[in-house]
């Protein structure tokens, strides 16, 4: 059975599908660092379930979830210096569709754009507010997670996911391991050395409420 999802579903139906059964896939790939850290940070509140709710989530896994994303690619103000090209960002978007598909996730590239700003291209914080608020002024979809591909960020970071969930998030030119890695907190995942919630113990006696908060991936 196949379920096209908007955004006010998103949330909900893929958060809770995440935790049961993508983050085995990712932490095997965290492992390996990307060339520039993650800066996403750890939200304020922190979604958790209940083995009920976890039980309704395995009934579920049968569905196929689709999800829609835009891709806008910086560009300094002359048009030049464009952070990624065409045949880059489909391989990338192809890496990531590959990553997802067995876990019953796929996308719907419903298309791109190229921003010019060389501010946003080269230098923004994605920690900031105000830039992030000067990059979603840019042609910000309300009905598709929006993918923004930079050159460089103000922080050094590799990529950013403004938000665990989220509907858009950043990434450098080139990094194909950032789209999926961001796209996971995008979707609600954690990552796997986690301790807003407590250090998760080697034994995985607390998998439950310490960590990532997924048992099925082992404390790091």
């Amino acid at each position: 059975m196949k379920k096209y999802i908007s955004q006010p579903h998103i949330f909900f139906l893929l958060h809770l599908l995440i935790f049961i059964c993508l983050y085995a896939g990712v932490n095997g790939q965290q492992n390996t660092k990307p060339r520039q850290n993650c800066s996403t940070k750890t939200p304020f509140v922190i979604k958790k379930y209940t083995q009920a709710q976890l039980n309704t989530i395995e009934r579920t896994i049968d569905y196929l979830y689709v999800i829609r994303v835009y891709v806008h690619i910086l560009r300094n103000n002359d048009g030049t210096n464009a952070a990624t090209t065409e045949t880059q960002m489909y391989a990338d978007l192809q890496t990531m569709t590959n990553f997802f598909k067995p876990h019953n996730i796929c996308f719907i590239f419903v298309g791109f754009d190229y921003v010019n700003n060389t501010f946003l291209n080269n230098s923004m914080n994605p920690g900031l507010a105000a830039d992030e608020a000067a990059l979603l002024a840019n042609n910000k979809h309300n009905d598709a997670i929006d993918i923004y591909i930079h050159t460089s960020l103000g922080d050094g970071s590799g990529g950013n996911s403004y938000n665990i969930p989220s509907d858009h998030f950043s990434v450098l030119q080139s990094t194909p391991f950032n789209f999926y890695h961001e796209m996971g907190h995008c979707l609600g995942l954690l990552h796997t050395f986690e301790t807003a919630s407590g250090t998760e113990c080697p034994d995985g006696s607390n998998c439950n409420s310490s960590g990532d908060l997924i048992c099925d991936t082992q404390a790091d």
